[in-house]
Formats: structure tokens, sequence, C-alpha cells
């Protein structure tokens, strides 16, 4: 945020610049991009905000605008004037953190539900496929978590730049507006700052939560692997003097099988091509 001041009486001219964090994690959405100039002596303020086409709180925005700068008198709009340079900022970072809400509430269903689901496996165990799926969709739950809680730093840090360059200018701001019209900017830049730090709160207890499931998902993974392997380990006990048996009747039979196999090959069934001896009792024919 750059000034252009040597003391502070002698400030010319305010120049503040941020992006707002992109909480629609799901949604390939420009977040808003604000950039704000304040000319002190003409008491003129410029806004360039920037966001992305589909942006549906663009025309949001807007309606507040007017609903905040016009006024209706049966049915004649006249323009009330609003001096405070910092009202837009704070109402445009009032609807950037909207955003969050559905954002949270689709997370806190997400991880609620994958809570119950495990829950009910621990009481009753069943097919083993489920721990996978238990394991996929707590770990989309963590990314969420990890990405949203990244972006309320950023909105926390937002936050207190907002405030720091407000409270740099109260004392000419407090000089030449309206008391109640400052303060009421000042305690709603100040919300935004506490609602950005709740959420990142709530967040932070998402993410504690899921870690605590992910442990009972590893706990239940093995434990039943430890019953598998106690399992087989008493099949085979079980079946332990069968196989003693097999092995024995083996080592017995080895022996005859294999002499067999050796007089059964074709060496031992030769017979000459011309000639066939034939044994006749007390002679020997040729």
């Amino acid at each position: 945020m750059p000034w252009e001041f040597f003391h502070l009486r002698s400030i010319k001219r305010t120049e503040f610049f941020y992006q707002h964090p992109r909480w629609n994690i799901h949604e390939n959405q420009q977040p808003w991009g604000v950039y704000m100039s304040y000319d002190l002596p003409t008491k003129r303020v410029f806004y360039l905000v920037v966001t992305g086409v589909n942006c549906s709180k663009n025309a949001l925005v807007k309606d507040r605008l007017f609903q905040s700068f016009c006024r209706s008198e049966d049915n004649n709009i006249t323009r009330r004037p609003f001096a405070d340079p910092f009202f837009i900022r704070a109402l445009i970072t009032h609807e950037s953190l909207n955003d969050l809400k559905p954002v949270m509430t689709a997370l806190r269903t997400h991880l609620y539900d994958q809570l119950d689901e495990v829950d009910a496996y621990a009481k009753k165990p069943s097919d083993r496929r489920k721990l996978e799926k238990f394991t996929t969709e707590l770990h989309m739950v963590s990314q969420d978590a990890d990405s949203l809680l990244a972006s309320s730093n950023t909105a926390i840090m937002v936050s207190d730049r907002m405030l720091e360059a407000y409270q740099v200018i109260q004392p000419l701001l407090f000089a030449q507006f309206k008391y109640d019209e400052y303060h009421k900017t000042a305690d709603a830049l100040a919300y935004l700052r506490h609602s950005a730090q709740t959420h990142k709160r709530w967040l932070t207890s998402y993410k504690n939560r899921k870690d605590i499931v992910m442990n009972l998902v590893f706990n239940l993974v093995t434990q039943q692997d430890a019953y598998t392997n106690i399992l087989i380990a008493q099949e085979a006990k079980r079946d332990g003097p069968s196989m003693k048996i097999i092995a024995a009747l083996t080592t017995f039979f080895l022996p005859a099988s294999f002499v067999a196999t050796i007089f059964g090959v074709a060496f031992f069934n030769y017979q000459d091509r011309y000639s066939v001896w034939r044994q006749i009792p007390g002679y020997m024919l040729q």
C-alpha cells in the first residue's frame, strides 16, 4: 500500500490494492481483485474491480451499492452521499467472504457423512472395500480443508491490512467526515477480520476431526489384518496332522516311484530290429 506523504498531515493520496482469496475451489473462477485510489484534497475515490465474467456476485454487489447510495421516497430515487472511501472495499470483502459459506457447508456435510459411515462400520465390520472408500473420501476432505485454510489465512491478512490502512488515515477521515459513518466502517472491517478468523478455526476443527477418523480407519484396517492372520494361523495349525501324514506317505512311496520311473524309460524297452530272443525250456533259438 503506497503512501504519498512525509507527515500524516501532508498525505495527499492513498492507494490500496489486493486480491481476495478464491473460495470456490471446485470451480475455475477468478478471484476478486480490487484497486483503490483516494485523493484527500478533492475527496475523490477511484475503484478498479476485476473478477470473473460469470461471477454471480457482480450483480449482487451492484445492487447493494445502489441500495446504499440511493434511497426511494415515494418512488423518487435520490442520491445519498457516502463520504467514507473504505465503504465499497468493506462491501466487496463481505460478499467475497460470503462465497465461503456454501463451500464450508458442503465440506462439513461430506466430513460428517464419512464420520457416520466409519462409526457404523466400526460397530459392525463388513466389506473391506468400504475401508478403501473411506480412505479416499477422507483424503478429498483433507485436500479441500487445506485449500480453504490457505484461503482463510489470505483473508485474514487482507483484513489486517485494510484495518491498518484505515487506522493510518483515521485522523484525517475523522476530521472531515461524520463520526457515525467512520465507526460503522471501522466496525465492519473488524467484523470481517473476526469472521475470517472464525472460519479458520472451524476449518481447523474439521481437519482435526478428519485426522481422528483417519486414525480410526487405520486402526480398523490393522485390526482386520491381524484378525485375518490369526485365522490363517489357526487353519494351518488344524491342518498340521494331515500335512504330516501326507509328508510321511510321500517319503515312503517316493523311492519306489523313482525306481519305477527309471525302469519305465524307453532304454529298457529296446527290441532288436532283426532278431528276437525267445526262451524255450532246454533250448535257445535265434
